[in-house]
C-alpha cells in the first residue's frame, strides 16, 4: 500500500518521503528482506485472533450493521478462499468480545444481505441454497430477535405471492427494513411465462412479511442484474 502511494505525486506521502529521503526502490528492498517465515507468523496471528473472537475458520471480509435496539453488532461473512462458498451471519453485544453464529444453517445455505432497522431488535436476512459451481436458489426471507435468539423463516418460496401477469421469482437482496419490521424493502426477479419460454423482469418492491405480497415500486429497466 505505501508502494502504491508513493507512485502517487504529487501526494502529501510522496513529499514526506522525499524529505526524508524515502525512496521507493529502498523501501522494495526493505520489504523482501523480510522473510517468509515472519509473513507466515503474523498472518497466523491474525487469524489466531479471528478464531478466538468467534469467526469461523475460512471466513473474513466481513459487513459490519449496528442494532441500536439490542446494542449488537452483527457481522455478515465471505469465505476468503472460493467465492461459491455459503456467507454466515455472527453477532456479539456492543460490549462482549466474542461473537455468536447466527442460526444453525445447513453446510449448503447461505444466510446473507441482512439489514436492520433503528426502534426493533432484529436483523432480516435473505437465505439462498448454494451449489457447487457458484449459483444457488432462493430458499426465503428470515427475521433473527438479537434478544431471544429466535429465528423465523417469515417468506419461504412456496408462499411468495407475486402480482399478475408474473407466475413465480426470488428476491435477489434486501434493501430495507421498516421503521415497525413489518414489511422490507427488496430487490426482486419476476418471472414471466410464455409461448416461448419465459421473462424475467427485475424490481424494487416492497414485501409484507407477515402475507409474503409484493408491491411493485419500480421496474428495474436496462439494469444488468
Amino acid at each position: 500500500m505505501l508502494l502504491g502511494l508513493l507512485r502517487q505525486k504529487p501526494s502529501n506521502v510522496a513529499g514526506l518521503s522525499a524529505r526524508k529521503d524515502l525512496r521507493s526502490e529502498n523501501l522494495r528492498a526493505s520489504i523482501k528482506q523480510i522473510s517468509r517465515e515472519a509473513r507466515k507468523a503474523k498472518s497466523g496471528d491474525e487469524t489466531a485472533r479471528w478464531r478466538a473472537a468467534g469467526i469461523p475458520e475460512g471466513y473474513s471480509r466481513p459487513r459490519v450493521l449496528y442494532n441500536p435496539a439490542s446494542e449488537s453488532i452483527v457481522l455478515e461473512v465471505k469465505n476468503a478462499a472460493k467465492e461459491s462458498r455459503p456467507t454466515r451471519l455472527l453477532m456479539r453485544h456492543k460490549d462482549a468480545e466474542v461473537y455468536e453464529p447466527i442460526g444453525s444453517p445447513e453446510e449448503e445455505v447461505s444466510y446473507e444481505s441482512a439489514i436492520t432497522c433503528e426502534t426493533r431488535p432484529i436483523i432480516t436476512f435473505n437465505s439462498m441454497h448454494k451449489t457447487k459451481r457458484g449459483g444457488g436458489t432462493w430458499v426465503g426471507v428470515n427475521v433473527f430477535d438479537l434478544v431471544n435468539r429466535s429465528l423465523t423463516l417469515c417468506v419461504s418460496k412456496q408462499d411468495f405471492a407475486v402480482p399478475a401477469p408474473y407466475s413465480g421469482g426470488w428476491i435477489a437482496e434486501l434493501l430495507r427494513l421498516s421503521d415497525d419490521a413489518c414489511h422490507v424493502y427488496v430487490k426482486a426477479g419476476l418471472e414471466m411465462r410464455h409461448e416461448n419460454g419465459a421473462k424475467m423482469d427485475y424490481y424494487v418492491a416492497r414485501m409484507d412479511l407477515k402475507s409474503g405480497q409484493l408491491e411493485l415500486v419500480s421496474h428495474l429497466k436496462n439494469v444488468w442484474l
